[in-house]
Parts: C-alpha cells; sequence; structure tokens
C-alpha cells in the first residue's frame, strides 16, 4: 500500500497458494480467477502454499504519472518475499490491446521497442519491475497475459 498522509493512493493484493499439487500449473488458462479457487481450496485443506499470484494492483486516478505503477508491483513482489514467497507470478491484462484488436494476444505480449522492452505500457512496467512474459493466459477474466517477478 502506498499512502499520502492518511490517504490511500495505490495498493496491490496478491495471494498465496500451493503450485505443486493436483498437478497445478503456476499460471492456469483461467489466470487468477483459478488462483483464487486454488488459494482457498489449499487454506482450508491446510496445503502450505508454494507461490504467490498478483491479484491487482490499483493505483489513485490523481497519482497517476507519479512512479507508483512502477513502484508497486516491485513492492508486491518484496512483501510477499518476506512472507517467503520466492516468486510472485502476475496474471497482467495490457493497458493498450484494445489498439491493436486484430493481432492475436500470444503475439501481441511479444511485440517489442526498439530498446526491446514490450511495446505495451504495463507489460513494459511489469518487465522494468523484474517480471518475464511467460505465457497468454487466453480465458482469465483478470487478464489475458501472465508475467513472472
Amino acid at each position: 500500500m502506498a499512502t499520502d498522509g492518511a490517504r490511500v493512493v495505490a495498493r496491490g493484493l496478491s495471494v498465496p497458494f500451493n503450485a505443486e499439487i493436483d498437478d497445478r500449473e503456476e499460471m492456469p488458462d483461467q489466470g487468477w480467477d483459478r488462483v483464487l479457487v486454488w488459494a482457498f481450496r489449499d487454506r482450508h485443506r491446510g496445503h502450505p502454499p508454494t507461490i504467490a499470484s498478483a491479484l491487482e494492483i490499483t493505483v489513485d486516478t490523481e497519482y497517476l504519472g507519479r512512479g507508483l505503477s512502477y513502484r508497486m508491483p516491485a513492492a508486491l513482489r518484496q512483501a510477499c518475499g518476506r512472507q517467503g514467497h520466492g516468486v510472485l507470478l502476475a496474471p497482467v491484462r495490457p493497458t493498450a490491446k484494445h489498439v491493436h484488436p486484430r493481432v492475436p494476444m500470444d503475439r501481441y505480449i511479444r511485440r517489442r521497442r526498439d530498446d526491446g522492452l514490450p511495446t505495451d505500457p504495463w507489460l513494459r512496467v511489469h518487465v522494468k519491475a523484474g517480471g518475464t512474459i511467460a505465457h497468454s493466459v487466453h480465458q482469465a477474466a483478470g487478464g489475458p497475459s501472465a508475467s513472472r517477478g
């Protein structure tokens, strides 16, 4: 969470889950929708978490353009690290995909600028924060691509 005095100006939410049971993938095609179900079941059944998944990063619109979108993924990863999770998965919804509706998601997430960074601004934020683009997640409500950092 980021604050300006008493005002919350950004927040990041994540959930730990066990990626090593029931033939689970680290990031299922259903994105964080499936991860939430797994996390709930794991907690209920006493399965220890092995990894964490980001659910959301939100920045107050009055604070956009101040660098919080770059600092929040790193802060979320550090918070997960303090809880013992060496990896934070992030189902990321590319923010400029709508500009290229005919480009398949698998191709869109691989597009790069001359400096080698993703053309999509939100994917670029995650890569700059240390994430890597793993694969496309096609059925997710939470986001059609995933980064790992």
